[in-house]
C-alpha cells in the first residue's frame, strides 16, 4: 500500500521503536536487498524499498530512525515518558540532519534539489548500518 508514496520521494525515513537499545535513537541507512521474504501482511523497511524497486524500477534512499522505547510489556495507549523524550530528541535531530543534507546538496549542485542522501549505501561504498549509524544527540 505504501510503495507509490515511497517511489514518489528521493529519501524515506522509517521510524520504529527499538527494544534494548542503549542510545536514545539511531539513524542508519537501508539497502533495497530484502533480508526476509516478501509477505502479504508485513514488510520490513528494506523489503518495502525492494518491493518499490521491483514495482517502479526505482527506490529512494532509505533510512531507519530507531527510537529507544521502554515498557513494551504493558498494552496501553501512548508512550512512556522516556520514550516521549527519546522521540522528541530524535525528531529534533532528524530535522537538523535533513537541513544539513539539503544544504550540502545545494552547495554541491548550486541549486536546491530534494535528493539529500547522496552517500546512499546502495551506491557501492560498502557501508553497513553499524558502520554508518548516527546518533546526533551528543553533538
Amino acid at each position: 500500500d505504501h510503495t507509490p508514496l515511497i517511489a514518489a520521494h528521493d529519501l524515506v525515513v522509517f521510524a520504529d521503536a527499538a527494544i534494548g537499545q542503549s542510545d536514545p535513537w539511531l539513524l542508519y541507512p537501508l539497502s533495497t536487498e530484502p533480508r526476509a521474504t516478501l509477505g502479504s501482511h508485513s514488510l520490513s523497511p528494506s523489503a518495502a524499498l525492494h518491493l518499490t524497486q521491483l514495482l517502479y524500477g526505482k527506490a529512494p534512499s532509505g533510512w531507519v530512525l530507531a527510537i529507544a522505547g521502554s515498557e513494551f510489556g504493558d498494552v496501553r495507549e501512548g508512550l512512556s515518558l522516556p520514550a516521549q523524550e527519546n522521540l522528541a530528541k530524535a525528531v529534533s535531530s532528524l530535522k537538523d540532519w535533513l537541513v544539513r543534507r539539503s544544504d550540502e546538496e545545494t552547495a554541491r549542485n548550486g541549486r536546491d534539489v530534494p535528493g539529500w542522501a547522496r552517500d546512499d549505501p546502495r551506491q557501492g561504498d560498502g557501508a553497513s548500518p553499524s558502520d554508518t549509524a548516527r546518533n546526533f544527540s551528543t553533538s
